[in-house]
């Protein structure tokens, strides 16, 4: 309620909602929306316990918000080979306006820098290339959602890494190199979906797990409603096991 609304300096903003969401997340109606499930989007090397563990919060949420459960596959491919490339280009050029690069790439984290030092100059066959993927990953997108309203999925594709890094190139067996840990919310991000993520449960080592609610463009209440429903049917700790004060 307080972010909604349009600004003029921001073309992409959009005209202030006609709802209140604080009232919403305890009203909405959202019994009988249709909801699928996807653990990889058909492309994103996850461990199975992220798989596992958020899969079972989806079916439990589902039950507990009254949802219909689709079998409705959700499957795309890999955007950053050619997406990611046009992306990261124009990010090195920011780096470079701002004066951060090279100046002060040894503050970026190692995969980051990685990716800058070998990108080279594109091509306009390469941003064609780039915005084609994007355009085609967006149509596919748009089509699974005309009859489904809710997408599950993981948050993370492994259970955790040191805070130092590094993410590993490989996950599950499989090579990550492109997904990394987060590839289940770069897609989400890349269609412009409303999307929050919940905590779903606890690794067989202790680790927090993320259910990621996915909802059709512009459906926000839809996901702040459901978020609301699990806080509500598996209330979460708001301390971190063995916290303890100063």
């Amino acid at each position: 309620d307080v972010a909604a609304g349009p600004s003029a300096a921001d073309r992409t903003s959009l005209q202030p909602p006609s709802v209140n969401y604080e009232q919403l997340i305890e009203t909405l109606n959202v019994a009988g929306l249709k909801a699928a499930w996807s653990p990889d989007f058909g492309f994103i090397p996850t461990e199975q316990e992220c798989i596992d563990v958020a899969h079972t919060a989806a079916r439990k949420l589902a039950g507990a918000a009254k949802l219909q459960w689709s079998n409705k596959e959700f499957r795309s491919v890999d955007p950053v080979p050619s997406w990611g490339f046009a992306a990261f280009s124009r990010l090195l050029g920011d780096l470079e306006l701002e004066g951060s690069w090279p100046a002060k790439k040894d503050l970026l984290g190692d995969r980051l820098r990685s990716r800058m030092e070998t990108l080279r100059i594109p091509t306009p066959l390469d941003l064609a290339r780039a915005d084609q993927t994007r355009r085609g990953i967006e149509v596919e997108c748009a089509k699974f959602f005309e009859d489904v309203d809710v997408l599950f999925s993981p948050v993370t594709t492994l259970v955790s890494i040191p805070a130092e890094g590094p993410v590993p190139d490989k996950i599950a067996g499989r090579d990550a190199r492109s997904t990394g840990a987060e590839a289940h919310l770069m897609m989400v991000n890349f269609c412009w979906l409303p999307a929050i993520s919940v905590p779903a449960g606890l690794s067989s080592t202790g680790f927090p797990i993320g259910l990621q609610i996915v909802c059709r463009r512009w459906r926000d209440d839809i996901a702040l409603r459901l978020a609301r429903i699990w806080e509500q049917a598996q209330p979460w700790p708001h301390r971190a096991p063995g916290y303890r004060d100063a």
